[in-house]
């Protein structure tokens, strides 16, 4: 790596990364109001995504300014190294926690522990991360002060990750929910959660199969993804007509049929 094509290949590598970084959070949107249909009520997570998202772009700018500086002469090797945090403390753990508190309480059938723990535990992380940028701006400008700050990211960092582990860990190790019996009593309506609606209703399954929610068909995502969407939010996701698609399940469903005596009824 010491030789100058590893360093520039190492540069360039760089600069692909940063782009690429970039242009991925151009075309999730993360900041728009309507990208994030799977946060349903937990707006922490919504929040913590957000945050996530601003560090990749953080390091799309740092990285990409310190790879082509490189190339065309030299750049503070603090640059690298903050690079590199935004994107693995700032980006990866935040975006690994996020996201652990949305799947993991579906997988284990228990509601999230202690979410506050996860969410100050996000703030800390990224409060670490921000404090370890400020190397950045001491490599740039003459502030070697801002070098003390920059010291203490790794403890303010450290207690982040613990907060959030301990929540995603107690929560792995609750007890399920107790379970519920599958019932009639889950109404068929657009409000209803997928995965009790299919409890109640497993003439379902196959239709919401076939109208395009082919991972419906693992048993594991049936008992996590599925925990976590309306069929409303679900029809949105794919596409599906939605009122379309109701009543087929209503027309399907044996719990929702009215008597025969009453079609005829209703016919005449």
């Amino acid at each position: 790596i010491g030789r100058p094509w590893g360093i520039a290949l190492m540069d360039l590598g760089l600069l692909g990364v940063a782009l690429s970084s970039a242009a991925f959070v151009v075309g999730v949107r993360p900041f728009s109001s309507t990208v994030i249909p799977l946060a349903g009520n937990d707006r922490t997570f919504s929040r913590i995504i957000r945050l996530a998202f601003i560090a990749s772009l953080i390091f799309a700018g740092i990285g990409g300014t310190y790879a082509v500086a490189n190339l065309l002469g030299g750049a503070p090797g603090l640059m690298h190294d903050g690079a590199r945090h935004a994107f693995v403390l700032g980006f990866v753990t935040l975006l690994t926690f996020g996201m652990a508190g949305r799947i993991v309480p579906g997988c284990v059938g228990s509601d999230l522990r202690w979410p506050a723990l996860r969410s100050w535990g996000a703030g800390l992380i990224f409060a670490g991360f921000l404090l370890r940028e400020a190397q950045v701006v001491a490599a740039l400008l003459p502030l070697p002060g801002l070098l003390k700050v920059s010291g203490i990211s790794g403890i303010v960092a450290a207690v982040g990750v613990i907060l959030s582990g301990v929540s995603i860990l107690a929560t792995l190790r609750a007890r399920p929910a107790a379970h519920v019996e599958p019932a009639s009593g889950v109404p068929l309506s657009l409000d209803a959660n997928v995965a009790a609606l299919i409890d109640s209703h497993p003439e379902a399954l196959p239709l919401l199969i076939e109208a395009g929610f082919a991972p419906l068909a693992n048993p594991m995502l049936r008992r996590s993804l599925a925990r976590m969407v309306t069929l409303r939010q679900a029809c949105g996701l794919h596409k599906v007509d939605a009122e379309g698609l109701l009543s087929k399940l209503r027309q399907a469903c044996s719990h929702e049929r009215p008597p025969a005596g009453l079609q005829k009824v209703g016919m005449s």
